[in-house]
């Protein structure tokens, strides 16, 4: 039986403003983030609080698409700032240890938006198709996630597809492969990134009003991902810079 309150369909049911307010929540969280990262600070809950970004932006997307035929337009701009986003994402990481080929985390977003547009019209050529996305994706994905990554975005779709009656239980399962993408950083990591995305997930719903409204910086996510790594990338190039002593 879920543990879940009885108002967990309630706060799973996302108004337009309330997805605004999480994605904007997971994007501070990111940031933070990938500046400890960069710069290798020792500023661990830095790195825990971006633990609950990426399930957050997978719920998201999960929510937007529900229900909803995904047109080929929308992953084509999606390939394009994943390949605009890249050089900043290596130029930021490089580093810290991060390699050229690892891609960054909107080529997971697009190669599973492209899977799942490709299975919309079931065929034996598009289920190949899908196939081959996904092999040709994953030797490359150890940056963004990997197998794992793909299971939360997955799960994040087809939450939605489920009854009332079995959504919790669903729930359950897609926080098991939350957990599983901080598995090779051990406990504390995992158990922050399923905390924290319920904890947003809670404040938004009771803090956020459901209303339909939209705000205007939510139709900018991936121009400021692109632009936010491309920023860390060059402040980690300067020599020295002097705020990162104090924090060293």
């Amino acid at each position: 039986m879920p543990v879940f309150p009885v108002s967990l369909n309630s706060v799973l049911n996302l108004s337009a403003l309330q997805r605004d307010v999480i994605r904007i929540v997971a994007f501070v969280a990111m940031s933070g983030d990938h500046i400890g990262t960069a710069f290798q600070l020792d500023m661990p809950w830095l790195n825990m609080a971006g633990r609950c970004a990426f399930p957050l932006f997978a719920l998201v997307s999960g929510c937007n698409v529900a229900k909803k035929s995904i047109r080929q337009q929308g992953i084509n701009r999606l390939w394009l700032m994943a390949l605009l986003a890249q050089p900043g994402y290596w130029l930021a990481f490089s580093d810290a240890g991060g390699q050229w080929w690892q891609l960054n985390i909107l080529f997971a977003f697009a190669v599973a938006m492209q899977v799942f547009r490709f299975l919309q019209n079931a065929s034996i050529l598009n289920s190949f198709a899908a196939f081959v996305a996904l092999v040709v994706y994953l030797p490359f994905s150890s940056g963004s996630y990997g197998v794992a990554g793909l299971l939360v975005l997955a799960g994040a779709r087809c939450l939605w597809l489920f009854s009332d009656k079995l959504r919790p239980s669903v729930f359950s399962v897609w926080l098991l492969f939350v957990a599983l993408l901080n598995v090779h950083h051990g406990d504390v990591m995992m158990l922050s990134g399923v905390m924290l995305t319920l904890t947003v997930l809670f404040c938004v719903h009771g803090l956020v009003p459901a209303s339909g409204q939209r705000l205007q910086v939510g139709r900018w996510f991936a121009p400021a991902y692109i632009l936010h790594l491309l920023g860390i990338g060059l402040w980690a190039t300067l020599p020295a810079f002097p705020l990162l002593s104090v924090f060293r």
